[in-house]
């Protein structure tokens, strides 16, 4: 065997040698054959015919002994790889059409699956990840079953719990950071010092936070990442034991994480941000008591346990809770998700509409391959008639043509594959920030996918054609010069695949209309504040500066005073949450004089801290009573301006103005009087409702982290260094955060929308091109093969409009079947789009008829140019044309 099958590599690699060695020993049988008869009394001319007789012919006996070694096929193979390389290489224009547009399409392809591969199917850097828990809480009344968790349930669950490992939390916040050059506001992650020991990392440089890190007095001590290492330190190796001023504090420098190590949770961010590093949570004895919810919870399963047993568990723990403090936990639960599948549900929809939109232009791609294949087999049926003719089978021919089709996806591929890193570049450009992709690196996912789409593309662009050519009719295509039998059938596959190129494009197109659509209501939703020449920014007092409360409300009076007084600003104000800028804190609520709620049932409101005038700078109506005074932003006068929503659904038959409530947040529970109602305001997104929001003066509830917004008379962004220079003469140490315009603020809520509207309409107008490229190839070929007949209508006094009519028809009859499939399969698979659209369903018939209407447009155009050379043909030359 061994032997064997050094022979068939010998044959594989090295053929000549191997032929000389066959044919000698072929030679030396045959001799010692006649030798033999020779011997037995024969003539050595009569044994020489008797030898022969018996061995046979030469050349059969060589091709039986290559069969018999498994050498046939592989020559087979080979030579129709040469045959095919020759055959594009006779027709450069093809080859060339073909290769671009499968690169196109598997470029496009690759692309889209190296981010979906890197974002939804890689595995997290982290230690049997499989098994890693996001713990949320669910809050029953709202229906919200991604809450953050409550300090006192984690250390409950965490002492109580039988079915995990571990059990760490974190929050998110920006730090500032002095003392290396202009100060800054970094992302950061406040994590139980278990965290990274749960997750199964390392740092690679320096230590993990220790278990008494994690106690008050000890926790000055951070991790920084990769990325800050590098940008910061220069990648300094002695970076372990320096020291980080951050809030005005001393923090001393533990280690230096890995890459991509941060456990980011869309659904729980504060910042919207992925952490640059990382500081220890002081647990204190006040978190023990069931009081607010702001944790992000992860959990590491135990061996053996399934997640329904983990659910099963924390449930019954959270009955415990309900029944002990029944105050705080009634109507609120547990939920339990894979951390993988919470981390990118973000972006999972949008990934994979991306990937069923770059799949089908790929099929259009391959629809209009399969176009040019068949009208190439019109040249070639010459060929194919002579090489079935001389006794090539059925078989033979389909593979010859498959092995073309295949080397034109091969090299479609491998140019596919070095253009998809543009296009992902693209594709990341364009990508909203807060989706956070990345593309993926060459793996062998990525690599199998490639090769995949190359044989898949290959076989389906290239079958049809290889069995119609193989069907040809030999005498018929001989004696009629390639008007064969298979003529009738060739043109009803063209029509086939055009249809169906008319069909996926317009599905394409209105997928891309209804997006567009949304995307143009959505962003005329009125968000209910005035947007324009408005700049916003953050500053955060550190406290250890800034430890009082009456500090905090000094340094932002003063500091709205002098901003007031810059030339060119119109009004400035102060609010712990603009609109659209984060999230916003909320609380349960009473009113005074009025029964308390059933458990369960509370009243609840979102909390806004805010200036004097900020309703008139932020541009919010006053429906009613008045906004805060002066006296009112510097001096706790407890009172409160409500929102419509508030009013309308906590007072729907009375009058608020001059009633009291009193909120549950902070340790001060003053009854605050209420002086207005304002109009209410899209806190989160245009796409949002209203919640309950009451707005209390800062003075109320001083915060130390407030945001800046100042209306302008120009261009708000020129502003910001006239803004910085005034900030640095109060505090040199202040950056300012997260500035932005307002009109971005708001753009950055639609920019998914619009990431997902722009990317789809580019790949529908690619679409679109390739199928008026195929529907014009189609028409092309059909005026082409009616030559003849147009010259003789036009001969027998037919006019050149009636031609034009007679070709226009065709592509008519081509766009009716086309668009009424279309339209069948908009109206099935355009149901997924439900979660994407805003203000527009997903069978809108005003979008289905103007699409339909374009791709009509469309679809003429590529008809009439070759039925306007149609109408040209001159009679005399084509009744001459065989």
């Amino acid at each position: 065997m061994f032997t064997d099958l050094i022979y068939r590599l010998r044959a594989v690699f090295r053929r000549e040698p191997v032929e000389t060695e066959m044919d000698d020993e072929l030679r030396f049988h045959l001799e010692q054959l006649v030798e033999h008869k020779v011997k037995a009394g024969m003539t050595r001319k009569e044994s020489e015919r008797r030898a022969r007789m018996e061995f046979g012919g030469v050349d059969q006996v060589r091709e039986d002994c290559r069969e018999a070694r498994g050498v046939r096929l592989i020559e087979i193979v080979a030579q129709d790889i040469r045959f095919g390389w020759r055959m594009l290489r006779k027709s450069p224009g093809f080859t060339v059409v073909a290769v671009l547009t499968l690169a196109l399409g598997i470029g496009a392809n690759t692309s889209v699956f190296s981010v979906t591969n890197a974002v939804l199917l890689e595995a997290l850097p982290y230690r049997n990840e499989s098994r890693l828990v996001m713990i949320w809480e669910r809050n029953a009344r709202s229906g919200n079953d991604h809450n953050v968790v409550s300090p006192a349930n984690f250390l409950y669950w965490q002492e109580s719990n039988a079915v995990f490992e571990q059990l760490s939390a974190f929050w998110d916040q920006e730090v500032t950071s002095t003392g290396r050059g202009e100060p800054q506001q970094i992302p950061a992650q406040v994590v139980t010092a278990n965290l990274f020991s749960l997750l199964g990392v390392s740092p690679i440089l320096g230590r993990d936070f220790s278990r008494d890190e994690g106690q008050e007095g000890r926790d000055h001590v951070v991790l920084i990442s990769y990325g800050l290492w590098q940008r910061e330190f220069g990648g300094d190796p002695e970076v372990r034991g320096k020291t980080l001023r951050l809030d005005g504090e001393s923090y001393v420098i533990l280690g230096v994480m890995p890459r991509d190590v941060s456990l980011f949770a869309p659904k729980g961010s504060f910042t919207g941000k992925i952490a640059e590093l990382w500081l220890p949570f002081a647990w204190k004895e006040r978190h023990r008591k069931p009081s607010g919810r702001y944790l992000t919870a992860v959990g590491r399963l135990k061996e053996g346990v399934s997640l329904v047993q983990a659910q099963t568990q924390m449930n019954s723990l959270v009955d415990d809770l309900v029944k002990k403090y029944p105050d705080f936990e009634t109507g609120w639960g547990v939920n339990l998700v894979p951390a993988h599948a919470d981390m990118v549900s973000h972006i999972r929809g949008t990934l994979l509409m991306l990937v069923a939109a770059v799949g089908f232009v790929l099929l259009i791609a391959c629809a209009n391959l399969a176009n040019l294949m068949l009208g190439r087999a019109v040249t070639r049926e010459r060929e194919t008639a002579m090489r079935t003719a001389l006794g090539a089978g059925r078989g033979r021919i389909i593979w010859q043509h498959l092995t073309e089709s295949m080397m034109l996806a091969l090299l479609g591929g491998l140019l596919g594959l070095l253009s998809a890193k543009w296009i992902t570049l693209g594709l990341l450009a364009l990508a909203p920030k807060d989706l956070h992709v990345k593309a993926g690196h060459l793996d062998w996912r990525l690599l199998l996918f490639v090769i995949a789409a190359c044989l898949v593309t290959g076989i389906v662009f290239g079958v049809a054609p290889a069995f119609v050519a193989a069907r040809t009719d030999p005498a018929g295509a001989l004696r009629d010069g390639g008007r064969g039998g298979t003529g009738k059938r060739r043109a009803r596959l063209r029509n086939a695949f055009a249809v169906a190129e008319i069909a996926l494009s317009l599905i394409m197109l209105s997928a891309a209309g209804l997006l567009m659509k949304s995307f143009v209501r959505l962003s005329a939703v009125d968000p209910g504040f005035d947007a324009r020449n408005m700049l916003t920014l953050r500053i955060s007092l550190p406290g250890s500066k800034y430890a009082k409360d009456e500090e905090y409300i000094e340094f932002f009076n003063r500091l709205l005073e002098r901003v007031r007084a810059v030339p060119g600003v119109r009004a400035a104000t102060i609010g712990n949450s603009l609109p659209m800028s984060g999230m916003t804190p909320g609380t349960d609520f009473e009113i005074v004089g009025k029964p308390k709620p059933p458990r369960g049932e509370d009243r609840v409101t979102d909390v806004a801290k805010a200036g004097s005038d900020y309703f008139q700078t932020m541009g919010i109506r006053m429906l009613r009573g008045r906004s805060f005074n002066e006296r009112e932003e510097a001096v706790a006068s407890h009172v409160v301006v409500i929102s419509e929503a508030l009013a309308r659904r906590y007072f729907p038959e009375e009058d608020p103005l001059g009633q009291k409530i009193v909120i549950d947040l902070g340790e001060k529970h003053e009854q605050s009087e209420i002086i207005g109602i304002s109009a209410d305001v899209k806190r989160d997104s245009l796409d949002s409702t209203s919640h309950p929001m009451s707005y209390w003066p800062h003075a109320e509830l001083p915060f130390s982290s407030m945001m800046l917004a100042i209306r302008t008379d120009g261009d708000p962004l020129d502003k910001v260094g006239t803004i910085r220079g005034i900030v640095h003469e109060m505090d040199s140490e202040l950056p300012l955060a997260n500035v932005m315009t307002m009109d971005d603020v708001v753009g950055e809520t639609v920019a998914r929308q619009r990431f997902a509207a722009l990317l789809l309409g580019v790949f529908a107008c690619m679409a679109l091109l390739l199928a008026g490229i195929g529907i014009y190839g189609v028409v092309s070929y059909a005026v082409g093969q009616r030559k003849q007949e147009f010259g003789i209508r036009l001969a027998l006094g037919a006019k050149r409009r009636d031609v034009l009519l007679l070709v226009a028809q065709h592509g008519a009859r081509l766009a009716v079947f086309g668009v009424t499939l279309g339209l069948l399969g908009t109206l099935a698979l355009t149901g997924v789009l439900r979660g994407f659209l805003f203000g527009v369903g997903p069978h809108d018939a005003s979008t289905l008829i103007q699409v339909a209407a374009f791709l009509g447009a469309v679809i003429f155009l590529a008809c009439y140019l070759p039925a306007l050379r149609a109408t040209r043909v001159d009679p005399l030359i084509a009744l001459r044309q065989d």
